[in-house]
């Protein structure tokens, strides 16, 4: 089975979220999605989403929280973590891939952000602002 992780980095008033914009893989292409990656044989996914947030936008993160997995039970399982902090501005784009801050109402104004985030990453995303916001869009 293979291991991935998914970050999703909000800014300390959960307003706006860090995302990528997606070139690989081509399912995912022009979307966008949380950093990430696959986890190493000699990793566990904490230290995989450590490693792929710094690789991805240059962000140096130890404050993630496990949320949720989702799995098919043979092929893959995907690790999704959370973060907050007060240096979104600080993130730049180290790989072809471009690293987006973007508003979280903005997001879901239409089509709860199907047509722009990837499955089950938007779905994350709302709840996570559900949970912390006073006012949805």
């Amino acid at each position: 089975m293979t291991t991935y992780v998914v970050g999703l980095i909000f800014d300390a008033l959960n307003e706006h979220v860090l995302l990528i914009r997606k070139n690989r893989p081509s399912w995912q292409k022009g979307k966008l999605n949380g950093v990430g990656g696959k986890v190493e044989t000699t990793e566990i996914p904490y230290e995989a989403m450590v490693r792929e947030c710094e690789e991805e936008c240059g962000l140096l993160l130890y404050n993630w929280l496990l949320v949720d997995v989702f799995t098919d039970n043979s092929t893959y399982e995907v690790y999704f973590f959370t973060s907050q902090t007060t240096a979104l501005h600080k993130a730049t784009s180290k790989t072809d891939e471009l690293v987006e801050v973007h508003r979280i109402k903005d997001l879901f104004g239409h089509n709860f952000g199907m047509d722009l985030v990837v499955y089950p990453t938007n779905v994350l995303i709302l709840d996570y602002y559900k949970k912390w916001s006073n006012a949805l869009c």
